[in-house]
């Protein structure tokens, strides 16, 4: 199995210095590097899209999709990380969002930390991708598939694959805090079948 991970291009909310919401839409920078991905990977043999479905990442899994004509699935699991329903829409600069960034950065390494009780802590979100793993082995496993998600969630999918939720290893928190992503950026992921465990690729 092959994976394709993108996150999503920029947004117009990320452009203005403001909170990112569920409804955040590409800016026109974002648009431009969403079809920008799409050219990158479509002789990479993709077969299927899965997607958040929130409006940045469902804008650019459609942009993409411009060039590689494949269908798209939509599903709630590939969702970003819950950071708190009391932020989305603030500035940057407001001291709530001061707050959470000055923590975030603190405790990024704990996985049960969460800002607020409307926020989801890194165990959490693992559980959903438990979940991922065990579609993607039986749905998708002989598959080239792309995802389309968001910077906090595809640092836990790939953390999980690879070293699993071993969260107190000195191997996990080096790949958690190495691991960024940028807007449209691609990471490719693959299942070493004769080794059984997956392997970050280089894309080229």
């Amino acid at each position: 199995m092959k994976l394709y991970l993108v996150r999503h291009g920029q947004t117009i909310d990320a452009e203005n210095n403001i909170k990112q919401r569920t409804n955040s839409n590409l800016s026109e920078t974002g648009r431009v590097q969403a079809k920008r991905t799409g050219r990158l990977i479509k002789d990479k043999g993709i077969e299927i899209i899965i997607s958040s479905p929130w409006i940045r990442a469902k804008e650019t899994a459609e942009i993409i999709n411009m060039t590689l004509k494949k269908q798209i699935v939509f599903e709630e699991l590939y969702r970003e990380k819950l950071q708190s329903q009391t932020l989305g829409g603030r500035s940057n600069d407001d001291g709530e969002a001061v707050r959470y960034a000055n923590e975030h950065e603190k405790n990024f390494c704990d996985p049960r930390w969460k800002f607020d009780q409307t926020g989801e802590s890194t165990a959490e979100a693992f559980e959903r991708v438990k979940v991922i793993e065990k579609t993607l082995r039986s749905k998708y496993f002989n598959k080239t598939v792309l995802i389309v998600s968001h910077a906090d969630f595809l640092r836990c999918l790939i953390c999980y694959l690879i070293i699993g939720d071993n969260f107190e290893s000195e191997e996990f928190k080096k790949l958690f805090r190495s691991l960024s992503f940028k807007n449209g950026g691609i990471t490719y992921i693959y299942y070493d079948e004769k080794r059984l465990f997956w392997r970050l690729g280089n894309f080229d």
